[in-house]
């Protein structure tokens, strides 16, 4: 039962990583569909600041690495659900770093002003981020 789990759990984060990906590089195919390049941090900000860029990545990565080693002693213990969770971060992560560090800039094509009023309408996300 413990491979089960933990074979799961990198299933998931892969499976995550890989939506994220098709998501992006089908919207970068798609014309009339807008598609936000963010070379910044979350919702774009800060562009060209590298001092707080790299911060950012800093304080992101050190925080996932706590979750991950506060979650990975139980995780073989915990429910298939809470497996499942730590995955969505995993992968949403992963696929936000591979495009800074392939692209240099993370792909961005859903917005939900559309959908709920009070958000903004020059902020886009992509699945990564709802993840």
């Amino acid at each position: 039962m413990k491979f089960r789990r933990l074979d799961s759990f990198f299933f998931w984060s892969l499976f995550f990583l890989l939506l994220d990906q098709v998501s992006k590089n089908w919207s970068l195919s798609q014309t009339g569909l807008f598609v936000y390049h963010n070379y910044g941090i979350t919702f774009g900000l800060f562009p060209g600041n590298i001092p707080v860029r790299i911060l950012h990545w800093i304080v992101t990565y050190l925080l996932i690495f706590l979750l991950v080693k506060h979650s990975w002693d139980g995780l073989v213990q915990r429910h298939l659900l809470t497996i499942f969770y730590v995955s969505l971060i995993i992968g949403g992560s992963l696929g936000n770093t591979f495009d800074k560090i392939i692209k240099g800039y993370v792909v961005d094509f859903i917005n939900f002003g559309m959908f709920i009023p009070f958000w903004p309408s020059d902020w886009y996300t992509n699945l990564a981020d709802v993840f």
